[in-house]
């Protein structure tokens, strides 16, 4: 049972680690189910918004649920709790472009200062395609296509269209 035990703690230390502080069950907690998993995926992704500010829901999905092991959040529990992250006021929202990619941002990333990133990328790469943004800022091509349009819609870039590609 001592053996138990120990395994026990140490299989919650490395969660915990991870940023996971419980494994919750919806069934045990109710309504606050997802006031609870939106407060975990936050914990669980602040640090990785430090790297980047803007994180993909899938990529959050993916790396949240191999963290949790066996008892997974589905994808609709998922979009649920995220959509109270804004209520919750704890730094990281979820923002929904017009593509419809859903991504988490820590709130202190404004638009204007990845319009000024785009901007500057440009003035030192020349024009910029969605993969050598992508390149450049270490996040997924269609995120970077995004961040992109959103630059120009706040007209900060001009967007090129050509039959073999588009640049800004």
């Amino acid at each position: 049972h001592n053996n138990d035990n120990e395994e026990k703690d140490q299989l919650v230390n490395m969660l915990q680690d991870m940023g996971m502080t419980s494994a919750l069950k919806k069934e045990d907690y109710g309504d606050t189910y997802y006031d609870i998993t939106a407060r975990q995926v936050a914990d669980f992704v602040r640090p990785k918004l430090q790297l980047t500010p803007v994180l993909t829901l899938t990529d959050v999905y993916c790396l949240f649920n191999r963290a949790r092991g066996s008892n997974l959040v589905s994808p609709e529990d998922l979009v649920k709790a995220v959509e109270r992250l804004e209520h919750l006021n704890i730094g990281i929202s979820l923002q929904t472009f017009e593509s419809g990619l859903k991504v988490l941002r820590d709130e202190t990333f404004s638009d204007d200062r990845l319009a000024h990133t785009c901007l500057d990328l440009c003035r030192t790469h020349g024009c910029l395609t969605a993969l050598s943004f992508s390149r450049a800022t270490l996040v997924p091509t269609t995120l970077a296509l995004e961040q992109l349009k959103s630059a120009e819609q706040a007209e900060f870039l001009v967007r090129d269209e050509t039959l073999e590609s588009i640049r800004f």
